[in-house]
């Protein structure tokens, strides 16, 4: 496909087409990396990178959540009575 470059105020800027946005996963302020390989301009979404750590904070662990009574539940056992 062949677009143009146009100026948008003082900068250069294309218009990226839907089907091209969609098939990148690129929304209205995606992060991108924009590179250049030799003579071709490289465009590509920057992806997040998430530690476990991060993603846990504010979560209890297991045996820290609060019970009602205070008291922990008893295992059930299964295959006798």
């Amino acid at each position: 496909m062949q677009t143009e470059v146009k100026k948008w105020g003082n900068s250069l800027g294309v218009r990226l087409p839907r089907h091209i946005t969609e098939g990148a996963s690129l929304r209205d302020g995606t992060p991108i990396e924009l590179s250049l390989e030799g003579d071709t301009v490289v465009l590509r979404p920057t992806r997040q990178k998430f530690k476990l750590t991060d993603l846990l904070k504010g979560h209890k662990k297991a045996d820290e959540t609060p019970r009602s009574n205070g008291v922990r539940p008893k295992a059930k056992r299964f295959g006798k009575a």
